[in-house]
């Protein structure tokens, strides 16, 4: 034994032997107190019997006096002294806790001068023996989850407990309860799906969210394709975006699949159904230009981003994908140039209907970087929003008149309309999102209805080393701007040294969904507002 260590003889208030525990002086009372709960079973006692937050630790002075301990106190004052302890085992109450997702209840013994909220510090203590994992019970420690207590109605429901209730005046002996961390917090409990492959294969338990949607469903089949024992060729193409899209089905009671779902359909409705996927490849004949005919409207979609982020070289990948229309666009579009500034309107048409397409230079559109600049660069993005430009301008609004001039010149003109869609136009490989971004979905929301719709493209995505700092990089620019993940859509624009714009057939079916997904949203917006 240590020169620093000290025997602590500790004998129940009841009576019975006084016992040893070894201590050292530098330990607290609440030490003690521990490894009397440990040691339970020397004083005929179980561990549960004795509850931390009840115990009392006395010590015996020599003048046959007694002294409350406190857990914060050192043990120098019961050297050489007899401790009692009281755990109040009289007065303590037995119930059976278990998790929502368990099936099997632990015994707990919690005094009944208790509150019903004092037994999450019960739930916390025996977090081992209730399943709870290190880091979901290290997070009930430090405040960051939460734990929800509940007992079964006589219908079998499960209804809240009042957390300030008295144990005493609690009805029930079975108390049950379920942890709201921050995942949950935001994305529900979680739940199962079932899911196989069209084609054959393994059927799997895929785990999501309440609040998740079925395209998070998609992205949690592709985190792990090759468990569902498709083809490793097939498997290794779902890892690239471009190329691969996963269409989930529902099978009904009859066995029969019912229609791909939309990506942005709640995925609670498939909670602990059987769920059947299939593999489509962008080189297959999916979408096709005459299903985007009834969806031209006459809509205006901008693309607004940072200078240097391809706005115009996305737009050239949608153009190439649109018979009949001569590329790349941005060479032309110089009507209304104003030095390095190019506003830049075009009309696509498909099938005799039409919707528009308005390029908007981040040159042209003024700085961010102070709280003046903020502010006049979010009025000239509301005026090309509003398709209207204001009658009158203070002096010294743009410092450039070239750039004033190219603005009046543009929305002076007699068809310029409102715009009905914006598309955030990001560099991906950039190492932070644009202040112009949050701008810009701001001054949308602020528009007719409930907000414009804004959705994203990510470029230059082929800088990037994996698919997982794609998604990390699309969760990143969500959380900045505000716009859904799954309005974020991720596109490798690539020029050679001919000026030419590279997408390959393979592409296709991918700018095509991009494209349906913009004139779709466009056009409820547009009809609706």
């Amino acid at each position: 034994m240590s020169s620093d260590s000290i025997v602590v003889y500790v004998q129940s208030i009841r009576g019975g032997n006084a016992l040893p525990f070894e201590c050292l002086l530098s330990d607290r009372v609440f030490t003690l107190a521990e490894k009397i709960k440990q040691g339970a079973r020397r004083f005929k006692l179980d561990s549960a019997d004795i509850d931390l937050f009840s115990l009392e630790l006395f010590v015996c002075l020599p003048d046959n006096r007694k002294r409350k301990l406190c857990f914060n106190e050192g043990l120098e004052i019961v050297k050489d002294n007899i401790v009692e302890f009281d755990c109040h085992l009289e007065q303590q109450r037995e119930l059976y806790v278990q998790h929502s997702r368990s099936i099997n209840p632990m015994k707990v013994k919690i005094p009944n001068d208790k509150k019903v909220c004092d037994l999450v510090d019960v739930i916390i203590q025996n977090a081992r023996d209730l399943s709870i994992s290190e880091a979901v019970a290290e997070s009930l420690k430090e405040k960051k989850s939460e734990v929800k207590l509940m007992v079964k109605s006589s219908d079998g429901e499960l209804e809240p407990l009042d957390p300030f209730l008295c144990i005493a005046e609690l009805d029930r002996d079975n108390v049950i309860f379920d942890i709201e961390t921050e995942v949950t917090k935001t994305r529900g409990r979680p739940m199962k799906i079932y899911v196989k492959p069209v084609s054959g294969g393994r059927t799997q338990t895929v785990v999501c969210w309440e609040n998740d949607t079925v395209f998070d469903v998609i992205n949690e089949i592709k985190e792990d394709v090759q468990r569902f024992g498709l083809g490793e060729d097939m498997a290794a193409e779902v890892v690239d975006p471009d190329k691969m899209m996963v269409l989930l089905e529902p099978e009904t009671k009859l066995g029969q699949q019912a229609a791909p779902m939309k990506t942005l359909d709640s995925a609670c409705d498939l909670k602990d159904k059987l769920v059947s996927f299939q593999m489509v490849s962008h080189r297959q004949e999916q979408i096709k230009i005459d299903d985007l005919v009834p969806l031209c409207v006459g809509q205006t979609i901008a693309f607004i981003g940072a200078a240097g982020h391809g706005k115009s070289s996305t737009i050239n990948t949608i153009a190439e994908v649109i018979p009949d229309i001569e590329t790349p666009l941005a060479d032309t579009w110089n009507k209304y140039s104003a030095g390095t500034m190019v506003i830049s309107p075009h009309a696509i048409t498909i099938g005799g209907n039409n919707f528009n397409l308005l390029d908007v230079p981040g040159d042209g559109l003024g700085g961010v970087e102070s709280q003046q600049e903020r502010q006049n660069t979010g009025s000239t993005i509301k005026w090309i929003l509003q398709g209207k430009f204001p009658k009158d301008v203070k002096p010294g609004f743009w410092k450039d008149k070239d750039v004033l001039t190219a603005w009046f010149t543009y929305l002076k003109r007699e068809n310029t309309g409102k715009v009905d869609a914006v598309v955030i136009v990001h560099d991906g490989s950039a190492d932070t999102v644009d202040m112009l971004d949050k701008v810009v979905v701001d001054k949308a929301r602020e528009q007719r209805g409930n907000g414009i719709p804004v959705l994203a493209v990510m470029t230059h995505v082929d800088k990037l080393d994996n698919n997982d700092v794609i998604r990390d990089k699309i969760k990143e620019m969500s959380i900045a701007t505000g716009i859904d993940e799954a309005n974020i859509f991720p596109l490798s624009n690539l020029r050679t040294q001919r000026e030419t714009y590279l997408r390959g057939s393979e592409k296709d079916q991918y700018v095509l969904l991009i494209l349906k997904h913009m004139l779709s949203r466009s056009k409820r917006f547009k009809e609706n507002v």
